[in-house]
């Protein structure tokens, strides 16, 4: 019997991995110039959840309620290939000058000074490195339905409640260097920082350290237990995930969002555990793999647009047409629109082994979380009435300008269409994250309760850089009754 089910199983990862390879693009990406970043909620993890609890829950003594409280803390590893995601190339040293500077600036300079209203003596150099430190706690209560109703259709059917609670701390670490001929006007920026922190600004200002707390969500989960006897495990179940927090706030780029983006959710999951040695005298050595799968229901958001070809364009001034006397204007808030905003699905697989031993048990395990590309539309039609601005004439464009290139003025104003905005700027590309981890659990049952006491570690690698590499640790204490 053991056997069949360990050929089952074997089947079943492989399903699953092909499964998860048809989600996401594999192949590692590398992108730039992007305003908006999902990252992986700490409490997204199925092995975290399942460790120990799985044995008290679900297990063949199983007492019908059994809750956790899970504590947890991560902290991202930063590298430079993650700053390019921000960046408009693929380099983390930028060069803002001015005009002043000999005609060698004018062809090697990332970003052109005036244009973030530094005087044109201004030279100096930019780089970032993103970095984010996550802590919180979760809630997970369990029940099972047949001890409350008492009817046998509902024997081995359970809920179960999940309220995970999350602090964020998001900072981009805007750094200058080499600065030269600073601005001390008190009404103008006057260097770098204080470029892209200008209270004219309304979005994407970068200013150090940003934090926001709360609860992310409510989960309600909805199971059976199919299979459970000498440690052999088969469980299905269904979720509806209800945001509790607020959407993304565009003022800040990379500012912290609590949960996933106010999205609802609908999914499910399955675990299966396999015992894989008959004689358990000395313990016994399990292998298990769970997959949770979430569709996130589409909602609108403010986000921050470039134009096509043009990275970065959103820092650049723009004029109103037929508007001189209100002209220019930050491209921040010109550009930054409401969008509807398709998440698709994130799953969450893990797989790995077990080992009990009397009321011990270590686990090792691999694991994988992703999700597909958003996609976005503009939920307005785009008002075409602005053009780049000329910085010596408001009424004029410069159709030809970027970020680093200041081009002659066009004879006539040129304005934006709506087909010159890039979606795809503001939109979260694809991810796909590896981690591996290590967890031990101390359980002990008893005839009218059972316990859990433990923790683990984890290393988690991007393997696109549209995510982050992390590394954490937590923390659980359960009961069961």
């Amino acid at each position: 019997m053991i056997r069949a089910w360990y050929n089952k199983v074997i089947i079943l990862f492989c399903v699953v991995i092909m499964g998860i390879l048809s989600l996401v693009d594999a192949s590692p990406q590398k992108e730039v110039g992007r305003s908006y970043m999902r990252t992986r909620p700490w409490y997204f993890h199925l092995s975290q959840r399942n460790a120990g609890f799985h044995t008290i829950a679900y297990g063949e003594h199983a007492l019908g309620s059994a809750f956790q409280i899970i504590g947890g803390y991560t902290r991202s590893m930063p590298r430079e290939r993650q700053a390019v995601y921000f960046l408009p190339k693929d380099d983390n040293c930028l060069l803002v000058s001015g005009a002043d500077w000999d005609e060698t600036d004018k062809f090697k300079r990332d970003i052109v000074a005036e244009g973030l209203g530094l005087p044109s003596t201004f030279r100096g150099n930019l780089s970032l490195c993103p970095e984010q430190t996550q802590a919180g706690a979760l809630l997970h209560y369990h029940q099972t339905i047949d001890k409350i109703i008492g009817l046998d259709y509902f024997k081995h059917t359970f809920i179960e409640i999940i309220v995970p609670w999350q602090h964020i701390e998001n900072n981009l670490n805007l750094q200058q260097s080499n600065v030269q001929g600073a601005f001390t006007d008190p009404d103008k920026p006057g260097d770098i920082l204080q470029a892209f922190n200008q209270p004219a600004w309304k979005n994407s200002k970068i200013c150090g350290p940003q934090t926001k707390s709360g609860f992310a969500e409510f989960k309600m989960v909805f199971g059976q237990t199919y299979m459970d006897e000498r440690d052999n495990q088969l469980i299905y179940y269904s979720t509806l995930v209800v945001p509790v927090n607020s959407r993304p706030d565009p003022e800040f780029m990379f500012n912290p969002v609590i949960g996933l983006d106010k999205h609802v959710g609908i999914g499910g999951g399955v675990d299966v555990q396999v015992r894989l040695n008959r004689d358990n005298s000395y313990g016994s050595f399990m292998f298990f793999v769970g997959l949770e799968a979430t569709f996130y229901i589409r909602n609108k958001q403010f986000r921050t647009f470039d134009l096509k070809d043009k990275p970065w364009s959103r820092f650049m001034m723009y004029n109103i047409e037929n508007c001189p006397q209100q002209s220019p204007q930050p491209g921040v808030n010109l550009l930054t629109r409401q969008a509807v905003v398709r998440p698709y699905g994130i799953f969450d697989f893990t797989t790995g082994l077990r080992f009990r031993n009397n009321f011990v048990e270590i686990e090792v395990g691999y694991n994988v979380w992703g999700h597909d590309n958003e996609t976005i539309k503009l939920r307005r039609p785009f008002e075409e009435k602005i053009g780049i601005a000329s910085l010596g004439d408001s009424s004029k464009t410069t159709s030809m300008s970027t970020i680093g290139f200041m081009a002659e003025e066009d004879e006539n104003f040129v304005v934006i269409r709506q087909t010159d905005i890039d979606l795809n700027s503001a939109r979260m590309r694809s991810a796909l994250n590896h981690k591996l981890h290590i967890a031990i659990s101390v359980v002990r049952k008893g005839e009218s309760a059972a316990g859990v006491f433990g923790g683990g570690v984890y290393v988690d690698y991007a393997q696109k850089n549209a995510p982050l590499r992390m590394w954490g640790a937590w923390g659980k204490i359960g009961l069961a009754f």
